[in-house]
């Protein structure tokens, strides 16, 4: 019994106004008190006092339980909040990257973005005439694409000038290309004309090619077949120059012969 009266919780003060009572009650209900009756209530009023001690304590932990637990419920709460917000922010960052990688394509393709285009020439055995081809080797596509041929003497020979001019007068306005996208120039490179001033009978052909991105310039080889039933051997190189004046190599080709096999190596 007094285990459980012991463990048992009212409300802080109950005990002190027991004892209170107690000390009003019992003077009145007994006038004459003997030692061993003294003892009793003195016994009574300790009990009291570590009841009500006992009490105080229980409270006090009983509310930093409360409050540990709400504690925990809002540490909770919060981390549910942290996580919702953190999903949030990671769906947004998401869709922003999804939306920026729209739009960086969106504004690839009308720039034309590092996309560059190439020409080259058709090489047919027996054949003097080589037309010329333009091909989009980008992914993006390019708009305004113009095409200029120079001579081989437009630089360094007799004359250069007006060869230079003709050549600026003949570009070829090609216009849209997509990507991987080929279209054949109203341009063919004449096996007769070339010049060839290595041993290994190569001639050098320089091209302009422009772009709504930038200018690209490229340098296309082309070596005489050793054997009149082989059509002529290409290679090319392709350059430009960024806005502080650095040139940067955008392609360059191996040679692309015809075998006997009727393979390209």
């Amino acid at each position: 019994m007094w285990l459980q009266i012991f463990h048992s919780h009212p409300p802080v003060g109950v005990y002190i106004a027991i004892l209170a009572l107690l000390g009003v009650v019992v003077p009145l209900i007994r006038e004459h008190v003997g030692p061993r009756e003294k003892a009793v209530w003195t016994l009574v009023l300790l009990a009291l006092l570590l009841l009500e001690v006992h009490s105080i304590y229980e409270d006090r932990a009983e509310h930093e339980r409360e409050q540990a637990t709400a504690r925990k419920e809002q540490l909770e709460s919060f981390g549910k909040i942290a996580q919702g917000i953190d999903k949030t922010i990671e769906n947004s960052d998401r869709e922003f990257a999804a939306t920026m990688g729209r739009t960086q394509a969106v504004l690839s393709n009308i720039t034309g973005g590092n996309s560059f285009a190439v020409v080259e020439p058709w090489t047919f055995a027996g054949r003097n005439d080589m037309p010329l081809i333009v091909r989009n080797l980008g992914k993006n596509i390019l708009t305004g694409v113009t095409v200029t041929v120079f001579g081989q003497g437009a630089f360094n020979m007799p004359g250069a000038l007006d060869l230079y001019m003709r050549s600026v007068f003949d570009r070829i306005d090609v216009g849209t290309l997509h990507p991987g996208e080929w279209l054949p120039l109203k341009a063919a490179i004449r096996s007769e004309q070339l010049q060839t001033w290595q041993e290994e009978g190569v001639a050098n052909v320089f091209i302009q090619i422009r772009a709504q991105n930038f200018t690209s310039e490229e340098f296309l080889q082309l070596r005489k077949p050793s054997d009149k039933g082989k059509p002529w051997a290409y290679r090319y190189e392709l350059r430009r120059t960024d806005g502080k004046g650095k040139e940067i190599k955008l392609h360059e080709s191996q040679w692309y012969d015809v075998k006997e096999s009727g393979t390209k190596k």
